[in-house]
């Protein structure tokens, strides 16, 4: 039986998760959604570049999941946006759910978020945090174990959206 994923945001970071999927070796049907009709046409491209075997359907509105059967809901949009498409996702019995990061904007969005989760009992959160895993991050975890700041800064530059 196919797996079902929803992509919620056809930006950079939801490109990222569609290409992704073309290594799966589970049989999958993919729905993107993204409200902006450009991220739709990336997403297709990269579809096509990535020479995906996998359905890909793609919408601009998210009412469609109430008609779709979904399995992981990958919610890959700004911030700000995300609240509502949560509640959303969870309204819609999806009981896998995968928020990107920075994952709400403001402490009020995240007891908004905590209260909605928590009345979700069967449904399975995951923020993607991906740094956490990288050498270099465990080692500074390690050396700054038990350390106390009061200040903290960062000095550089070309760090991007960083």
């Amino acid at each position: 039986m196919n797996k079902s994923i929803l992509i919620v945001g056809a930006g950079n970071l939801g490109r990222r998760h569609l290409q992704s999927l073309k290594l799966s070796q589970n049989p999958l049907e993919v729905y993107v959604v993204d409200s902006s009709d450009a991220a739709l046409s990336l997403a297709k491209e990269a579809v096509e570049q990535a020479e995906m075997k996998i359905p890909v359907s793609y919408f601009s509105n998210l009412d469609v999941v109430q008609k779709l059967n979904i399995d992981v809901g990958i919610v890959a949009t700004t911030a700000s946006s995300r609240l509502p498409i949560l509640k959303t996702l969870i309204e819609n019995d999806i009981k896998n759910i995968v928020l990107e990061k920075i994952v709400f904007n403001s402490l009020q969005d995240i007891d908004d978020a905590l209260l909605l989760t928590s009345e979700a009992k069967n449904t399975k959160i995951w923020v993607n945090c991906p740094r956490r895993l990288y050498p270099v991050y465990q080692q500074l975890k390690k050396d700054i174990k038990g350390s106390v700041f009061k200040r903290f800064s960062v000095k550089g530059n070309n760090f991007g959206m960083g």
